[in-house]
């Protein structure tokens, strides 16, 4: 070979290498072997506008290690040869609300040895990682309505409804928990009511009672019920409510009806778990102009823990279905009637400061797929703003999630797209994928702490659950 080519040779050699070594996340090392290597950072994907700690994995590391981040240095704290520790500050992670992610690089430099450098995204939304099946559907009945509690000792339930048989519309309540934040699952157990996570613990509401369970839902202990009531004799009962408004406070309240139209909700407050319960008052209107013939149906109710309720009904008048709503801001001293038709079509919250808001869907003539909104009112009382959710998502047929628990931030999910707000659902960040579902048609419920944790449960269409999880110490 001639001295020509192999110099060439060797030219070309070089060349590769150094375009190598220039691509994204590459970790060859610049000049000897001695160099840092970044092979992996978790978390990958940090939230905005929030401080993070970042582990960083890799080759190479000693104790005068530094972590670059956008050619800033940031104080490193050294673990082993292999692994690092940082955290990116809110400075660095506060990118633009007219964006949905940025992404950035990392660098590792011992003192004038330099790594490649290494990407990782900042995102206005969490992110899940791949999922695993956690139980099999293959041999079940539909499975639907998806949820989750979260304890801080590590406990996770899963509540889903599950077909009784193929033929039958009814369904039954079931739980699965986890002890290791996810890591393993116990059997499905049977339950009647709405399971709760109440100061850290796990508590049941069913049949106007409170219990509470010492063994993951095992067993049960009675530990409250509502005050009995007998309304007069021209009264029959709608619905009644036991609900927990936070900290140790609960409601009791029953609604009634006459054949002359016209509703009473009688009110009773605790503030000791049930111990003992304080009558408001009574309170009725008439409602026969609302409809005729047909009765009303409860459609749900709402409370917080700063004096709100929000009761909802549903009637027809003709052909037409009708929602009629009575609210309250003095823990149902008072009450005023309003428009209804929320609570059992969507995803709502009332907050502390009496803000009712939510995700709810209407059709239109000859609409197949109904069109969803968030919506913000003062206790349902008066429009603040709605928002098409259409003009942020792309259309389908999944059912949105509203998530609160972040200080600063709302979320809107959508099958496996989410949406964030920081202006309390004026304004959305346009949507990205936070997780990859089994099944494009499966039903997807995220919850979100307020640390950014995120955690997803998702239902396919043959009734498997497969389970995922983010966690943000």
């Amino acid at each position: 070979m001639s001295a020509r080519i192999f110099a060439f040779l060797l030219f070309a050699l070089s060349l590769t290498l150094f375009i190598t070594g220039c691509k994204e996340g590459s970790n060859l090392p610049p000049v000897n072997d001695n160099s840092p290597v970044i092979s992996e950072i978790e978390p990958d994907t940090l939230l905005s506008k929030m401080s993070t700690l970042i582990t960083i994995k890799g080759k190479n590391f000693n104790e005068n290690s530094s972590v670059v981040v956008e050619n800033k240095t940031i104080p490193t704290t050294f673990i082993s040869n292999t692994e690092l520790q940082a955290t990116i500050n809110e400075d660095i992670t506060n990118i633009s609300t007219d964006i949905s992610s940025k992404k950035i690089y990392i660098r590792i430099n011992n003192q004038g040895s330099v790594s490649g450098r290494f990407p990782i995204t900042i995102s206005h939304t969490p992110s899940c990682p791949s999922s695993k099946l956690i139980l099999d559907g293959e041999e079940t009945n539909e499975r639907k309505d998806p949820d989750l509690l979260y304890f801080k000792n590590g406990t996770l339930i899963i509540t889903y409804k599950e077909q009784i048989s193929q033929t039958s519309y009814e369904y039954q309540n079931k739980f699965i928990v986890s002890k290791d934040k996810g890591e393993n699952w116990g059997n499905p157990k049977d339950y009647s009511g709405e399971l709760l996570n109440i100061n850290e613990e796990l508590y049941r509401i069913y049949d106007l009672k409170l219990y509470k369970s010492n063994d993951d839902g095992n067993s049960w202990e009675e530990v409250a019920q509502c005050p009995t009531l007998i309304p007069p004799k021209n009264e029959s009962f709608i619905v009644r409510y036991l609900k927990w408004a936070g900290d140790s406070n609960f409601y009791c309240i029953y609604t009634t009806s006459t054949p002359e139209k016209i509703i009473s909700i009688y009110t009773y407050y605790s503030t000791d778990f049930g111990s003992s319960w304080q009558f408001q008052r009574k309170f009725s209107y008439d409602v026969s102009d609302l409809y005729e013939g047909e009765g009303l149906s409860p459609s749900g109710i709402l409370v917080n823990n700063n004096g709100g309720i929000r009761i909802e009904f549903l009637t027809r008048s003709g052909r037409d279905e009708v929602g009629v709503a009575f609210v309250s801001s003095d823990r149902g001293v008072h009450y005023t009637q309003t428009y209804g038709e929320y609570i059992d079509v969507g995803d709502c919250y009332l907050s502390n400061d009496n803000s009712f808001f939510g995700v709810y869907q209407e059709y239109y003539t000859g609409a197949v797929i109904g069109e969803w909104f968030f919506y913000r009112t003062n206790l349902g009382l008066e429009y603040k703003y709605a928002q098409d959710l259409w003009e942020v998502f792309e259309r389908n047929e999944s059912m949105p999630y509203l998530n609160i628990n972040m200080p600063d931030r709302m979320i809107v999910s959508l099958g496996n797209k989410m949406s964030a707000s920081f202006d309390v659902g004026k304004n959305w960040i346009p949507p990205e994928s936070f997780y990859e579902p089994a099944s494009d048609t499966s039903i997807i419920r995220p919850l979100i702490l307020n640390n950014g944790s995120c955690f997803v449960v998702e239902i396919t269409p043959k009734g498997e659950i497969y389970f995922s999880k983010s966690l943000r110490e």
